[in-house]
């Protein structure tokens, strides 16, 4: 039987240098986008001992205390209109969050820049919250 040779394709010395060159830059380019993972490290160890009601706070913050105490207080199956003055660019995430913590309540969206009376006066119950305050430590919780 023959040899078979192997064919060997040697890289060029100009083909190495750049991809190591491209190699570099896309790994500098990117590690800002690898930052929130290398921070989540440090959290994690912290994280895995904390009961779901201290993870739930944690990331939801006021939101879900908020949702927590209104759900304590309103009959399951009421209709809750929540109100969110002063956040107009998050008022949609305040709403699907108390939704979600609010559930089997119906909670209607009632925006952040005006009260919409007649979806107000069919609803149970009424939710003002003004996430400025909670931000502050001046969140109090009162139905």
């Amino acid at each position: 039987m023959p040899d078979r040779k192997k064919k060997e394709n040697p890289a060029k010395p100009l083909e190495l240098v750049l991809g190591a060159a491209l190699l570099i830059v896309w790994c500098a380019g990117s590690a800002e986008s690898f930052k929130a993972e290398a921070l989540a490290l440090k959290v994690i160890p912290e994280a895995v001992r904390l009961t779901y009601e201290e993870k739930k706070s944690l990331m939801d913050g006021h939101i879900y205390r908020l949702s927590q105490e209104a759900s304590s207080v309103i009959p399951s199956g009421s209709r809750v209109y929540l109100f969110t003055p002063t956040a107009a660019e998050n008022a949609s995430y305040y709403f699907l969050k108390s939704r979600y913590y609010l559930y089997p309540r119906k909670v209607i969206d009632g925006g952040s820049t005006e009260l919409r009376t007649k979806e107000l006066l069919e609803c149970d119950y009424l939710v003002v919250y003004i996430p400025r305050m909670a931000a502050y430590g001046g969140a109090v919780v009162r139905l």
